[in-house]
């Protein structure tokens, strides 16, 4: 896990965030890692404006990695879905 989905929403809303609005972890004692942190975590950020920003980053469970930009006149987006093996 990184900073990667907040360095995006900084660059796509050229801005920074303002306040935490959310922010939610889980633990899953099945994916073998320390029980003394989060493994994954859903987060939304408000920015100036009343621009939002949600994401969720996880080491557990099929990867993904997606950016989704939805505004009053649209919406884009990069998705890479998992491959399966």
């Amino acid at each position: 896990m990184g900073p990667y989905p907040v360095n995006a929403a900084r660059y796509v809303f050229e801005d920074e965030p303002i306040e935490v609005v959310s922010a939610i972890g889980t633990k899953h004692p099945e994916s073998g890692f320390p029980q003394d942190f989060y493994d994954t975590i859903a987060v939304t950020l408000r920015f100036p404006n009343n621009k939002l920003a949600q994401f969720n980053l996880s080491c557990f469970g099929t990867p993904s990695n997606s950016l989704i930009a939805m505004g009053t006149e649209g919406a884009v987006g990069n998705y890479h879905l998992p491959r399966s093996n």
